[in-house]
């Protein structure tokens, strides 16, 4: 191929392509497919087919047969997309448009890929855009004049290092973040507004600079008014502000930052914290901009911006907010103490916080957030723990107290697995040795032996089973941490609690599972805790689980405890406290289910689930639990289920035993209840098609509810067959099942 070049004639397996000059019109024919990178579908200016270089303005029409997908990283001069034309952006790609971006039609972004703009013109007035989890990022240095019609983003970030850039029409964004080293203008035309949840700009001059605050906030024409619509939070750092009014809340302006006049419902001299200290003290003033250790009145940010950010605070931290991440670097905040903030805690993109504080709430006065990418988490327990009583003195946990919402986006995680005890300890470590006295002479005469991290559950690995209570962990009240398995690296779950007075929304992960073997040979962690106790809705379609770690060989790990107490409960997603699986999913599992405990606020009964919940192998694993859909049989029998123990209740709730009485009980899917006690409980379902049963143990089980032999919702689920080892059953009415 040869370019800007002339064929002489007499040449053969040559290609001289007609010339193209920077700002040719490349225009779409969609003749072919959807495709971006299908030659067929594109007509230059000669009427020849070619791809799309970046210097190219891009046009595509209406009434095409197939409109174009990005689905690779594209830098282009000028998109045009005309009224009845669409663009989608997806798989992962990125577009970068670096002169004109105009839609009249329709442009989508279907998932979490980025669009940035460093061009002169942007205008979506008379389109519509549909950006999903995207980012939308505005750069360069040059005069701009931007128009979103109104169209709503998610992530809105301006990163300008020059220029003035103004705003003809209505700005809106979930978040509208503005940074900036260098000096940039932002104007707005009268009665624009800027509406977003959290409105964060903030700029950061070079030491001793004589004016501090780079950006400027204006109208475009002095003396005309323009308005910011902050619904949630907002912070301004840095900057001077003229015309504006403030809507919605009043807006703040640190002591960087000056008032140029004829502003509404502003105030100026508060205090910011920018974290400027790569990785460091938290307690270190060298490490903020401006050069101060962040107070109780302190907005802090740790971005990330300018390369990876870690901070790390020894003790206690209370600020007035906090904001980790929206940097391309890593950015987290350690706290080895207790955070106390009176507004929101918000964990971005590619940002990660950790709370250890072993027994005491973090308090965050509003919301606290987890977004797309971002994770919170906890410090791990110190190897050297194996005990209960050391988990609580020196070990940590997540503990959360929020005064509004708490919301965990798709993508993002509150995660605590592989947090708990280390391998082989715990109170259910692999290896551990216990005694049992089959024939009460007073001489123990069997060894069982822990064949994989434990909590709720356990398994010995033995075809026999000896009645004995080793379970532990509360399953109304679940603070302990999961017990570690064989190899190093296979720790136990950590423990999640968290309190809210509003809402939890969870479309992303809350998670405390134990360590699982990816490949090779190895006994796994069992899963944690998760606690949530929320005074208004649980809602989402993500995942709350407490799960063992899966393997590949050898012996799965059991499963943690999961509780939540609610207002109300729309919450559709993954709810899971099961034992580890066999990846192939082919040998069922051989350890004790966890426990998954729900209660309503306004009601005297506890439900609760004991299940090893799964697909069957042509249905692939499933974890969830879930009150509106059937369960799928899984018809796995093996010798060893014998083996497989959750006992009830556990040796933590022995105190607890009135509340027992309001239980519901179900169990389903290869899981074992085994009773430790005499015990009285509200109901009791038992899916004995699913290999399940209870173990009496020569106890007396008293179910408050009259007789029955069907479960809700399970066709053919006879109690007196899903018992093993002698004992009676007793129901409300005085109808017995006794198991010899």
């Amino acid at each position: 191929t040869a370019l800007s070049s002339t064929d002489g004639g007499s040449n053969v397996n040559w290609s001289f392509p007609l010339p193209m000059d920077p700002g040719d019109t490349l225009t779409w024919n969609g003749t072919y497919s959807g495709l971006w990178s299908d030659v067929a579908n594109w007509t230059d200016k000669h009427g020849a087919p070619r791809l799309p270089v970046d210097t190219d303005v891009i046009v595509i029409p209406a009434g095409r047969e197939n409109y174009p997908t990005i689905m690779a990283n594209t830098l282009q001069n000028s998109i045009v997309v005309a009224d009845g034309a669409s663009l989608t952006l997806s798989n992962g790609a990125r577009l970068n448009v670096t002169n004109a971006f105009t839609v009249a039609g329709t442009f989508t972004v279907t998932g979490t890929e980025q669009v940035l703009f460093s061009g002169r013109s942007l205008d979506f007035s008379g389109g519509v855009v549909n950006l999903a989890n995207s980012t939308f990022t505005i750069d360069g240095d040059i005069d701009a004049t931007l128009d979103f019609g109104g169209n709503t983003m998610r992530r809105l970030y301006f990163r300008k290092t020059g220029g003035i850039s103004s705003f003809t029409g209505n700005v809106g964004a979930e978040t509208f973040d503005v940074f900036a080293t260098n000096t940039v203008t932002l104007a707005f035309a009268e009665g624009v507004t800027l509406a977003a949840k959290y409105v964060y700009c903030r700029s950061r001059a070079e030491a001793g600079a004589a004016d501090p605050a780079l950006i400027t906030l204006r109208g475009i024409v002095e003396g005309e008014a323009w308005n910011v619509a902050a619904s949630w939070e907002q912070y301004f750092s840095g900057v001077k502000v003229r015309d504006s009014v403030a809507t919605v809340l009043q807006c703040r302006a640190d002591a960087l930052s000056e008032n140029l006049g004829d502003n509404t419902n502003w105030i100026f001299g508060t205090s910011s914290a920018e974290w400027i200290g790569g990785t460091g003290s938290f307690d270190t003033a060298a490490n903020w901009y401006p050069a101060a250790v962040p107070g109780s009145q302190t907005d802090v940010f740790i971005s990330g911006i300018n390369g990876a950010s870690a901070a790390t605070a020894s003790g206690n931290v209370t600020v007035r907010s906090v904001k980790v991440g929206t940097g391309t670097a890593s950015s987290s905040l350690t706290v080895n103490g207790v955070l106390t903030t009176s507004l929101d805690v918000v964990v971005e993109t590619n940002a990660t916080l950790t709370l250890s504080s072993p027994m005491t709430d973090n308090v965050v006065g509003r919301d606290f957030i987890v977004r797309n990418g971002g994770k919170a988490t906890h410090t791990a327990l110190p190897s050297s723990c194996d005990t209960l009583a050391q988990a609580d003195s020196s070990g940590y946990r997540f503990r959360l107290d929020v005064g509004r919402d708490v919301i965990v986006d798709a993508g993002g995680a509150i995660d605590a697995s592989s947090r708990g005890f280390a391998a082989s300890k715990g109170p259910l470590g692999y290896g551990k040795k216990f005694y049992v006295d089959t024939d009460d002479d007073g001489v123990d005469d069997v060894t069982l032996t822990l064949s994989c991290g434990g909590h709720a559950g356990y398994s010995t690995g033995q075809t026999a089973f000896y009645p004995v209570s080793l379970s532990y962990g509360s399953m109304f009240e679940p603070t302990a941490h999961g017990s570690g398995g064989q190899n190093n690296g296979a720790v136990g779950g950590g423990v999640i609690i968290v309190k809210c007075a509003r809402n939890m929304t969870v479309n992303g992960i809350v998670r405390a599972q134990g360590t699982e073997y990816k490949d090779g040979y190895g006994h796994s962690a069992a899963g944690g805790s998760v606690w949530i106790d929320v005074g208004g809705e649980v809602s989402g379609t993500g995942e709350i689980s407490a799960r063992g770690g899966r393997v590949p060989y050898d012996s799965p790990a059991s499963g943690g405890r999961v509780a939540i107490y609610y207002g109300s409960y729309t919450y559709s997603g993954v709810l899971s406290a099961c034992a580890g699986e066999y990846y192939d999913h082919t040998r069922g599992i051989f350890a004790g289910s966890g426990t998954v405990l729900k209660k309503a606020k306004g009601s005297q009964f506890y439900d609760v689930v004991i299940d090893n919940d799964l697909y069957t192998k042509t249905k692939g694993y499933k974890t969830t639990y879930n009150n509106n859909s059937p369960y799928w049989t899984a018809f796995v029998t093996d010798s060893r289920m014998s083996a497989v123990v959750t006992d009830f209740p556990s040796n933590d709730d022995l105190a607890r035993l009135d509340l027992f009485k309001k239980a519901r009980v179900s169990v389903g899917h290869l899981s074992a209840r085994n009773l430790t006690q005499d015990l009285k409980i509200e109901d009791l379902n038992v899916t004995v098609n699913t290999g399940s049963y209870v173990r009496l143990n020569y106890n007396t089980l008293r179910v408050l509810s009259s007789a029955h032999k069907n479960a809700r919702g399970w066709a053919g689920a006879s109690i007196e067959r899903s018992t093993r080892l002698r004992g009676e059953i007793i129901w409300g009415a005085g109808f017995a099942v006794t198991v010899r």
